[in-house]
């Protein structure tokens, strides 16, 4: 078995073994571990008896550029000091190697109403994140440091052959505060590689301007009729 209990790891994992019999020749316990669909033959490990146990072992993994990736097989066989061999080989288990960081991408703001620059009236914010070893629980997207919840109404995720893809919403808010908006994405895969933070900021302006007319010193209404004698004495104003 696995000596921490994980499926997922970016270094080299540990295994341990129970001794349930008392006549075995420790020279023939080994760990073969291979990775499914590729190698063309196992690498073999021997667990050595110390002190009436097994030690925790591990196979050799030297890479961390990700070529070792991948999902790999493992099994027991034990030779007994009578010469029976047990192979757990048919009932073999598995367990991913990673050492690649998710990779985040924040593509350009969508389904926008821009007025001016980075502002606008709605922004969709489309989200990508590369990794085949992730949940979607550890992708966390913040909105100004708030945590916006995967079941949230404003993201939207879909699984696909790599990954994950979403989009963040600010136009499907109830309750929409005007002002900068910083959206961080960070992701974290199930063997615990970190992906570099990416990050967008924007404006978000959903109040129309407010236009105040005065003829003089009264103030005037849409819809209101003035009269006046001589030349009026108009008055603009724009509340933003």
């Amino acid at each position: 078995t696995l000596a921490d209990g994980v499926s997922a790891y970016k270094t080299a994992p540990k295994f341990s073994a129970t001794k349930v019999e008392d006549n075995i020749s420790v020279d023939e316990v080994s760990l073969f571990v291979k990775k499914r669909a590729s190698d063309a033959s196992a690498q073999k490990v021997s667990i050595p008896l110390k002190d009436g146990a097994f030690t925790d072992v591990q196979p050799v993994f030297t890479a961390t550029d990700g070529s070792q990736d991948g999902v790999y097989t493992y099994w027991l066989e034990v030779t007994d000091q009578a010469g029976n061999v047990i192979s757990t080989a048919a009932d073999a288990k598995t367990f991913t190697y990673d050492t690649t960081k998710p990779e985040i991408t924040i593509g350009t703001l969508t389904n926008t109403d821009p007025a001016t620059g980075t502002t606008y009236k709605k922004v969709s914010v489309p989200i990508t994140v590369n990794d085949t070893n992730i949940a979607l629980d550890k992708i966390v997207v913040k909105d100004n440091e708030v945590v916006v919840a995967n079941n949230d109404s404003r993201l939207s995720w879909t699984q696909t052959a790599t990954g994950y893809e979403g989009t963040y919403t600010t136009s499907t808010q109830d309750i929409t505060l005007d002002g900068n908006h910083r959206i961080t994405v960070d992701a974290r895969d199930n063997a615990t590689n970190a992906a570099e933070q990416k990050s967008i900021t924007f404006n978000l302006d959903q109040t129309a301007p407010v236009i105040n007319a005065k003829i003089g010193e009264t103030d005037i209404k849409n819809g209101d009729e003035k009269h006046v004698t001589g030349t009026p004495d108009f008055a603009f104003t724009i509340d933003s």
